[in-house]
């Protein structure tokens, strides 16, 4: 077959090929034969641009209905494959249960078929794009209603997700409920490979529940690590496209998420790197840079509490050593990020007062800087 396809068909032979592989295309799919179904399809793709890329339709129609008058020709050809796209959103739509009222559940009904119907329609759109340009614009047409498919696809995604977030009871539903909507929208996310758009929906939403689950104390229970863990790696690729500046908008809400996570990590290393990234992804996010810089005087205030088991009369007599001097160095920055991430701490007066009085506990000389706030008072 392939050989015979490389040494050409006529473009009344691809016309039959494009209505006998649909056929067979729309048995497979019956017969979840999707592997066997996406060939098919493939070849009625290829055929349609054969046939579309050459005088045959023209010529087909002048035949079949012969006019002065061309105009109407356009539209006679585009619903030659717009019915074939639109077989495979309805595909997707079963496929996702999107034409029904059932609530969302954590898994999707037939993901085979809506996975299906996706690959199909990038191919088709794809395919017929990249062809050469037909005399009334057919093909292009159709790889457009192809896209816009999956844009109306996406759009009644996001739409559906979002209404059952808002049907939900914070106050009362058990975990599984709360999360049923987040589960399905990351599912339809990875197996259609969606973009910016429902990461977007899935973060902020996430981040109104987290909020509303704080606002009743809910968030010491399980669910709402449960919220935050299944929204981490969503949110990992929204930052991903907002730092390449693929997208625009909402980097607040991904902020937010970091930080909800970082409050929840245990680990000080960890939970101050959520709080950088925060502050990465949106400069001006004030919770993180207050945040960061709790956790920087945090840092501070330990070494320096660490530098009073060190014998002053040794380090008078025969300087600092290397540790000594290393812990002072390490001091003295987290007091410089401390500042830079949040100027107006209200720690901060205290945290620059305990490090001064260390550093000159030991005979030696503040960073002027931080010299002359312990002269003002540490104001």
């Amino acid at each position: 077959w392939e050989r015979a396809k490389q040494l050409g068909w006529s473009p009344l032979t691809a016309h039959h090929h494009a209505l006998l592989f649909a056929h067979m295309m729309r048995a497979f799919v019956q017969d979840e034969a999707f592997e066997q179904a996406m060939w098919c399809w493939g070849q009625v793709v290829d055929s349609w641009r054969q046939v579309f890329t050459s005088t045959y339709p023209q010529v087909m129609l002048e035949d079949l209905s012969p006019t002065e008058d061309t105009s109407s020709y356009a539209e006679t050809l585009t619903q030659l494959l717009t019915p074939l796209v639109d077989e495979l959103a309805q595909d997707i739509t079963r496929g996702l249960g999107l034409d029904g009222p059932e609530a969302l559940s954590g898994s999707i009904q037939h993901s085979a078929l809506a996975r299906w119907g996706w690959r199909a329609l990038e191919r088709a759109s794809q395919t017929w794009r990249s062809a050469p340009s037909d005399t009334w614009g057919t093909l292009a047409c159709a790889s457009a209603h192809a896209s816009q498919a999956q844009q109306s696809i996406t759009q009644h995604v996001i739409a559906r997700f979002e209404g059952a977030v808002e049907a939900l009871v914070l106050a009362q539903d058990a975990q599984d409920a709360l999360l049923a909507p987040f589960e399905w929208l990351a599912s339809v996310h990875d197996l259609l490979e969606l973009g910016p758009q429902v990461r977007v929906a899935i973060v902020r939403q996430t981040v109104s529940t987290a909020w509303g689950l704080r606002k009743l104390e809910r968030d010491e229970e399980p669910v709402f690590d449960a919220l935050l863990e299944r929204a981490r790696p969503i949110n990992e690729l929204l930052e991903r496209d907002l730092l390449a500046h693929e997208v625009v908008g909402n980097n607040s809400k991904c902020a937010d998420v970091l930080v909800f996570l970082g409050e929840q990590q245990r680990d000080d290393d960890k939970r101050r790197a959520l709080y950088e990234r925060a502050q990465r992804v949106c400069p001006g996010h004030r919770n993180s840079a207050l945040l960061l810089s709790y956790e920087y005087i945090r840092r501070a205030n330990a070494l320096a509490a660490s530098l009073t088991a060190v014998s002053a009369m040794l380090v008078r007599r025969t300087g600092p050593s290397k540790d000594v001097q290393q812990t002072i160095d390490r001091m003295i920055d987290a007091l410089d990020k401390a500042h830079a991430s949040y100027t107006i701490n209200e720690k901060l007066p205290e945290a620059t007062a305990n490090a001064v009085r260390a550093i000159e506990r030991l005979g030696l000389t503040p960073p002027e800087r931080y010299a002359q706030s312990e002269d003002q008072g540490g104001t």
